[in-house]
Order: structure tokens, then sequence, then C-alpha cells
């Protein structure tokens, strides 16, 4: 399962009362990924993709603005549901939400993936030697 997360951040990050970190943005989420990243390969996930915006394209009026996009790959829902658990545990989310001012995540199924053309290359490849081989042994 594959999580799209789309990312706007504070200007200052805003903790709650009895936290005494600073208030860079940046900071917080770096801090929140440093405590999602074991729980998150623990459970087969992979972060495949995150960016941030470099400058506007198409960009209507009264639209969303987002900082980041992340793409992460999950072996299953429930691997993400525990992994959140495990982290409102751990009182790591404080950081994710201290950091964003605003997220969309939604699932999302791949209708193309340069992996899956790798692996049919490979495959193709594999066939190509063993056709090889087995003329060479004919002949």
């Amino acid at each position: 399962m594959n999580m799209v997360n789309l990312i706007k951040y504070r200007e200052k990050a805003s903790y709650p009362a009895g936290y005494t970190y600073d208030d860079d943005p940046l900071a917080a989420d770096a801090r929140y990924n440093a405590a999602v990243a074991l729980p998150l390969l623990k459970r087969a996930g992979i972060p495949i993709f995150m960016s941030k915006k470099m400058g506007p394209f198409i960009d209507p009026e009264n639209i969303d603005q987002w900082d980041r996009v992340a793409l992460v790959r999950y072996r299953s829902r429930r691997d993400l549901l525990r992994m959140a658990a495990e982290l409102a545990t751990k009182d790591a989310d404080v950081h994710k939400w201290a950091s964003i001012e605003k997220t969309h995540v939604f699932p999302v199924k791949p209708l193309f993936s340069i992996l899956a053309i790798r692996l049919m290359v490979a495959l193709i490849l594999i066939l190509l030697a063993a056709l090889t081989s087995l003329i060479i042994i004919v002949l």
C-alpha cells in the first residue's frame, strides 16, 4: 500500500505547553522523521519519494499550497496503523503536528511503476540468456 503525503509547514513550529523545543518547523519535522524511521523499517515500510516544491506551474487561485510531497510504501494497512499507534505511545507525533500547518494523506495504487519495468527487463534478459545458452548447447 502506498500513501501520498502533501505537507504545508507552519511559519513557526507550535508545540503544546510543556515542550521546550525551538520554533523551527523543519527541525520539528526532522525530529518526527528520526522517530518514524525505525518503526517504518521494522514493518518493511519504505519512503519511496520526498520532494520540496520548487515553484509554481499551474497554480490556480484559492487552491491549497504545499511545501513537500512524499510517497511512502507500507506493507499493509495493519502495519501503517500499528506504526501510528507505536509512535503515539512514544509521543513522537507531537513533532509532526508542531511542524505541519496542514496535510493531506491518501492511499494510491500505482498504475505505472519504474520498478515493474526494471523487473520485466531483468526477466527478458534472463530469458534471452537461457535461450542463448540452450542454442549454444544444441549447436
